[in-house]
């Protein structure tokens, strides 16, 4: 009981921390919505990278680890 109070008081501590940073940056609708934007820009760029890599994985399969990859080798030099 003792520590679900402790818990308590700091949540509440936490809470009042943030909104009190939040009043401080006076976080505007509009920031809010370029965070939004960039999260979603973000998470639109991952998505392509991910299907590259799919595609890629299809194309030349998985590779075991250590097996020799000569052709990638050969194109660094």
């Amino acid at each position: 009981k003792e520590t679900m109070i402790k818990v308590g008081i700091v949540t509440e501590a936490v809470n009042e921390g943030a909104i009190r940073t939040l009043k401080k940056m006076k976080t505007s609708m509009v920031n809010i919505r370029v965070i939004v934007k960039l999260e979603k820009q973000i998470n639109d760029e991952m998505k392509i990278y991910q299907e590259s890599i799919n595609e890629y994985i299809m194309q030349n399969g998985i590779k075991k680890m250590g097996e020799e990859e000569q052709p990638i080798i050969k194109s660094a030099f």
